[in-house]
């Protein structure tokens, strides 16, 4: 009896020990060998490199530290948070104030082609009628960080075909994610 319990105590320790392994970030930061006037750092997602200004990084970084997070409606905090409480939560983190709804967000941004797509960047949808009812942070690599209300806080390709059904459109809230 004591042998069993050794050797299921021996295997969940080495399950949880993998698991805790294979979580990590699938983003990877490097600094960058620019000698531009900017301070950048290069952002190595999937097989793309992008580069990322301080400010990106620090948008990506804020929004990656909830993924995981389980969703409810009307929820902002590190417990669980809706769509728009995610994205607000998130700004607020680098300094930045939004409204609460995504629709709020959605009127307080400008609106932007989506081939001119940069990291922060909020990214709409619609899936209930008309108007704006989800937003999510646009992370590079054609992915969004966003609360799915089924699945928490997640990082998702914007050509899955739940996503790509309900995409309304690109805006942008800080204008200095132009590097202009």
């Amino acid at each position: 009896m004591t042998v069993l319990y050794l050797r299921i105590q021996y295997i969940l320790f080495f399950v949880a020990l993998l698991t805790l392994i294979s979580c990590r970030s699938s983003v990877r930061f490097a600094s960058g060998n620019d000698t531009s006037s900017q301070i950048e750092r290069r952002i190595i997602t999937g097989n793309q490199t992008q580069t990322f200004t301080p400010l990106q990084h620090r948008i990506i970084t804020s929004a990656e530290k909830y993924l995981g997070v389980p969703y409810c409606w009307g929820g902002s905090d590190k417990d669980c948070m809706d769509c728009s409480g995610f994205v607000q939560r998130v700004y607020s983190s680098v300094g930045i104030a939004l409204p609460r709804t995504a629709s709020e967000q959605y009127n307080a941004s400008k609106s932007i082609s989506p081939n001119d797509s940069k990291a922060g960047d909020l990214i709409f949808f619609s899936f209930i009628g008309s108007g704006i009812s989800h937003v999510g942070i646009y992370a590079g690599n054609n992915e969004v960080i966003h609360a799915s209300s089924s699945r928490g806080v997640i990082r998702q390709p914007l050509d899955d075909s739940y996503l790509s059904a309900g995409f309304a459109g690109v805006r942008r809230i800080i204008p200095s994610l132009t590097n202009k």
